[in-house]
């Protein structure tokens, strides 16, 4: 983890006294259809009023991330391209860093000092105690390889941790996301299962979890068939996970297709959250966080990854005499449900059908009501 510095120059935010965050962090355009163009770090309440900037810088090229607030709502973790100095301009080789902001004074503090070529810090996640921040370094390897490792580092910037430290070119260690108790960092890795620090033999991505006392990482996930990818790693409260993976529905160790979410406990097989089979379908659990809440489809809840909730989780039929109609389907998504009509050539003896010649013709024999 040689691209962290513990002795940061520049600007150090000052202690303040503790603030009340109500609302979201998002990215704002400087300068919109005028150059130059700069993306600064703007905090609204949940109702969109009191817009504020966070920053307010207007080089051209100043590049920012969506952020993440501390529990305490003191403090703005993000990563941005703006210079490790403070000054209103890009760092010189281009390269992203993690930063630290006051949201009382607005003042920012670099947490990562890289100015190289083609070297960034990447920001992943926050401490629950706020004092520790998850990134990925990535460094380049020859023209076009790259080397991508996970590390930690303190939220004033000091004692960074290297989580991975591959010398492999191809290397993806990345996503690190604190469990609610901050003991562990779950992280996805495309490093072998055996721990020898080489790549997986047929490039697989497997969840890993870090013990931050130990110092040792194990993985959670033991795929290793050619493709199949895991992501975004979600703890929840109660030890289980939630992530992204192009697994098969089955939880063989074969690649199904398009990524679904999956539920993970220990000692238990995976279980899939979502059941899509068409291809480009990539479902995200990144965005669910600490505070994420399991869908289960048939517990009469529409969660948020769901279309519907009746109460189970199969193919409903349409009404009876309904020609097409939307139901709640398996994982409980809207499809079209199967349908009986007379005049759809099929007899319905449980709805009253006694012929069915495929037409609402009189005198043929079956009647319009499909009666003899």
């Amino acid at each position: 983890m040689g691209s962290s510095n513990n002795k940061l120059e520049g600007e150090r935010a000052r202690e303040e006294p503790p603030v009340v965050v109500d609302g979201g962090v998002g990215v704002g355009v400087h300068g919109a259809n005028a150059d130059p163009i700069a993306e600064n770090l703007w905090i609204m309440n949940a109702d969109g009023t009191q817009q504020t900037p966070m920053t307010t810088l207007t080089a051209e090229g100043v590049a920012m991330s969506v952020g993440q607030i501390t529990g305490d709502g003191l403090t703005l973790v993000y990563q941005s391209n703006r210079a490790v100095d403070l000054t209103d301009a890009t760092t010189v080789a281009g390269g992203h860093n993690v930063f630290r902001l006051n949201l009382a004074t607005q003042s920012s503090l670099p947490l990562t000092t890289v100015d190289e070529d083609s070297v960034h810090n990447y920001f992943s996640d926050v401490s629950p105690d706020g004092k520790t921040v998850s990134f990925s370094a990535r460094t380049p390897d020859g023209d076009e390889g790259f080397i991508l490792n996970a590390g930690l580092i303190g939220i004033e910037g000091l004692n960074p941790v290297a989580i991975t430290d591959s010398g492999a070119v191809g290397t993806a260690c990345a996503n690190g996301q604190f469990t609610p108790d901050g003991a562990s960092l779950l992280y996805r890795c495309n490093l072998a299962l055996d721990g020898s620090g080489q790549l997986h033999p047929q490039g697989a991505r497997n969840l890993w979890r870090y013990d931050i006392a130990a110092g040792t990482s194990e993985p959670l996930t033991l795929l290793s068939a050619t493709g199949v990818m895991s992501y975004a790693p979600t703890p929840l409260e109660d030890g289980a996970l939630v992530y992204s993976s192009n697994r098969a529905l089955d939880g063989s160790d074969a690649v199904g297709g398009p990524v679904n979410l999956w539920h993970q406990t220990t000692g238990e097989p995976p279980v899939p959250l979502t059941n899509y089979t068409v291809e480009g379908i990539f479902m995200s659990a990144q965005a669910i966080a600490h505070a994420c809440v399991v869908a289960v489809c048939g517990d009469s809840e529409v969660d948020p990854v769901e279309q519907c909730d009746d109460g189970n989780d199969a193919l409903e039929p349409c009404p009876y005499g309904a020609t097409s109609c939307l139901v709640c389907a398996t994982g409980c998504q809207k499809a079209f449900g199967a349908t009986s009509f007379c005049g759809d050539d099929v007899v319905d003896a449980g709805n009253g059908e006694q012929c069915d010649d495929g037409n609402l013709e009189p005198d043929d024999g079956c009647s319009p009501t499909c009666t003899l």
